[in-house]
């Protein structure tokens, strides 16, 4: 076997290797409740085949089920509330672990770079970019439809042990990514993987989208930040290692000959396993580019890229690979 064959061979494990390593992640899908008005509607649960279900200890504090999941080889189910509470369930004692109420993780919000890309001008305490939401009704279409289920496990870390995936979205403005260890009673590691707050301009704005939140405000560009993830052991430590690609777009003038947005900032990030919670390092961003580009890991590559939505399943999702974005980055 020539020499040729043999590199080519190997680049073509590699690439396969990497794609599906940072295109696809070890995640069990839980089950999604419909009609949420109150927890009698999850009948569903191992615990709850209990004639009684008030008899669980602490079920009081459950009182609408979005999503439920049932670990293989886990003394707990665990359940996300309406409220955005998750809650385990211990099926031998019957009784409710936590409820842990889910807020921002402070390692994005805190970092003020990190937090530039999804800042909005204007915007109040409270208002969706904030705070966490979870709304599946309304527009459940988008954003690859990764928050119509938004409960899931798997063992991210390789290590034997499931951790908690929920994709808490609002919309179609809002999509987080959080890593939730039911162990530690908190968020391991969180992204905000998409925010969005545009729409079409009227003909005599300054810009070509404008924000749909803010449109009180006069004309104020419409923003769209796209963040993508990617998990191995980069550093050649033996550890597992986290990397975020975020990427911030705004409107282009109404004067521009291209249609769409341009990108205003992007920002890597590299997170590593600190005790029960990911700590950003101090790591260069060239550092950082320098092993995305040793792996040949480009934006289609990150995690998510594929759209569960029906009839695009295995499909780019749109929003996140929009020629319309007008970067050569999220077409290749």
């Amino acid at each position: 076997m020539s020499n040729l064959l043999i590199r080519y061979l190997i680049f073509l494990y590699v690439s396969l290797w990497s794609t599906n390593v940072f295109s696809e992640l070890p995640l069990e899908a839980g089950s999604v409740h419909r009609d949420t008005s109150s927890f009698s509607h999850a009948q569903k649960l191992k615990v709850w085949d209990l004639e009684d279900v008030a008899s669980v200890k602490g079920m009081q504090t459950i009182k609408s089920i979005i999503a439920y999941v049932s670990p293989e080889n886990e003394q707990y189910e665990f359940v996300l509330e309406r409220e955005l509470l998750v809650a385990g369930i211990d099926v031998e004692s019957k009784e409710v672990v936590g409820p842990w109420p889910l807020t921002r993780w402070p390692q994005e919000t805190q970092d003020s770079d990190v937090s530039d890309i999804y800042n909005m001008e204007g915007a109040q305490e409270g208002d969706v970019w904030h705070l966490y939401a979870h709304e599946r009704l309304i527009r459940p279409n988008s954003l690859g439809c990764l928050a119509n289920t938004p409960l899931r496990y798997g063992d991210i870390e390789g290590n034997g042990l499931n951790s908690l995936a929920l994709y808490i979205g609002k919309n179609d403005q809002q999509l987080d990514w959080v890593l939730f260890s039911p162990s530690a009673g908190k968020t391991e590691f969180s992204a905000r993987l998409a925010l969005q707050d545009f729409k079409n301009a009227p003909e005599q704005a300054s810009v070509q989208y404008m924000s749909d939140a803010l449109g009180h405000l006069g004309a104020m560009p419409g923003r769209r930040a796209y963040a993508k993830v990617y998990i191995d052991d980069f550093d050649g430590d033996e550890q597992q290692d986290i990397l975020v690609w975020r990427k911030r777009f705004e409107s282009l003038p109404s004067s521009d000959e291209r249609e769409g947005f341009s990108l205003v900032k992007e920002v890597y990030r590299h997170y590593k396993k600190v005790e029960d919670e990911y700590q950003p390092q101090e790591t260069d961003e060239d550092t950082i580019k320098g092993w995305l580009a040793a792996n040949e890991l480009t934006w289609q590559k990150g995690y998510p890229n594929k759209s569960e939505c029906e009839g695009e399943e295995g499909e780019l999702i749109p929003e996140m690979h929009d020629p319309l974005l007008n970067d050569l980055d999220v077409l290749q």
